[in-house]
């Protein structure tokens, strides 16, 4: 399996915190071992790329492999993107 143990403990967290009505984000985080901004980043892609945070669930990327993808691909369409003068 390729996730992490912070992966597994963030979108866990993900899943107890604010999305389902449950725990807050800042005891979800202590619950699970991790830190805030991780399960805030795991619940964000929960709420916004739902096949994505699948892809993390079954163990075939991790959220750092993800932001990874998006910088890259924020970096493609700015060196992409004509330049004003």
């Amino acid at each position: 399996m390729a996730a992490t143990s912070g992966t597994i403990s963030a979108r866990s967290a993900a899943r107890t915190s604010g999305v389902s009505g449950g725990k807050s984000t800042e005891q979800a985080a202590a619950d699970f071992g991790t830190n805030e901004k991780y399960v805030r980043q795991a619940e964000k892609l929960l709420n916004e790329e739902p096949e994505t945070f699948a892809a993390i669930e079954a163990g075939e990327k991790t959220l750092q492999n993800v932001k990874t993808e998006k910088n890259r691909e924020k970096l493609a369409v700015a060196k992409a993107a004509p330049i004003d003068s």
